[in-house]
């Protein structure tokens, strides 16, 4: 008989979303470059802002990275997209997502300069080509 994995995993709060937030911020800017698997998950955010998502999780998460890209910039869809990904937000609720993106706003942990300058080496839309 196989192991049965417990499917009702509690869906993350703000809180729990900040903390691993901040933790990939702080590998982000020491490292100051994506895994490849990081840039697979940003492939897939900028996907899902091109088009027209086909699921409900797809719809939630464009929805949070247009308000993120709006509000935030492009550095807060790099780190959404890198540390949280579709699923986790798509899973929260809309006020934990409300107080997720304003979080964004006043948590200067959440857009260092490396943050910044790799949002604008992906060319996040919304990010100032380099001339």
């Amino acid at each position: 008989m196989g192991r049965q994995r417990n499917s009702t995993q509690k869906p993350y709060n703000a809180k729990d979303a900040l903390e691993r937030l901040v933790n990939k911020a702080k590998s982000l800017t020491i490292r100051g470059y994506l895994y490849k698997s990081e840039e697979n998950k940003l492939k897939a955010a900028f996907t899902i802002l091109r088009t027209e998502p086909n699921s409900w999780k797809g719809e939630r998460y464009g929805l949070f990275l247009r308000s993120l890209q709006k509000n935030c910039g492009p550095h807060g869809v790099l780190l959404c997209a890198v540390a949280l990904s579709q699923v986790i937000i798509a899973n929260m609720n809309q006020q934990s997502r409300d107080d997720l993106a304003s979080i964004f706003n006043s948590d200067s942990r959440l857009s260092t300069k490396e943050i910044r300058e790799l949002a604008t080496e992906f060319n996040i839309p919304g990010t100032p080509r380099r001339m």
